[in-house]
């Protein structure tokens, strides 16, 4: 903490103008992310809101602002919001949790989660931070692939079977071969 007793106006002047500078550059970050950047009260009260999670979660800024967070979860995930918010007040960490939301219109997000403490001078979590990211295309990209794996493997098998059922059959055309052949001769 500066001791700002000493300084002249002056001076006084170009450290609120660097803050400034910092303040605005910081809100300008928030702003311009595509992933949703939501602080949150320990009561989970939403508290602001930036232009990433009103495109991924279709609500105004001022529709979820005063409401709980857990309006965005997956009612199949009720509790869910409230035991990592607890993981986080006891300074565990959730990075990069995959979880269900449900956006404005009803539909399903895939999210990738990160809550983060929001401390004090003194070090106490007063708020939270939670930045979500919408994983919802790579998730069904992803499944497009496994079911691409699981065709390459049937494709593979089939070749692999095709191959052994010509082996057998050469094997059999052999054996009658030799069977003719022993029977002309005895």
């Amino acid at each position: 903490m500066v001791d700002i007793s000493n300084l002249s106006d002056e001076e006084i002047t170009k450290i609120e103008s660097k803050l400034f500078k910092t303040y605005s550059q910081m809100v300008a970050i928030i702003n311009s992310s595509d992933d949703a950047i939501i602080s949150m009260s320990l009561d989970n009260k939403i508290l602001t809101w930036n232009r990433g999670a009103r495109t991924i979660y279709g609500y105004g800024l001022e529709e979820l602002i005063g409401k709980d967070i857990n309006v965005l979860c997956s009612p199949s995930r009720n509790n869910e919001m409230s035991e990592l918010i607890q993981k986080v007040i006891n300074n565990e960490p959730v990075r990069n949790y995959a979880t269900d939301h449900i956006g404005k219109n009803g539909k399903t997000i895939n999210i990738l989660l990160t809550l983060s403490p929001i401390k004090n001078e003194a070090d106490k979590t007063y708020s939270l931070s939670m930045i979500s990211r919408d994983v919802t295309e790579q998730r069904i990209f992803e499944k497009k692939l496994t079911k691409y794996d699981e065709i390459d493997r049937m494709n593979r098998f089939m070749v692999d079977r095709e191959i052994k059922m010509t082996e057998l059959k050469k094997q059999i055309g052999e054996l009658k071969d030799q069977l003719e052949a022993a029977r002309k001769n005895s």
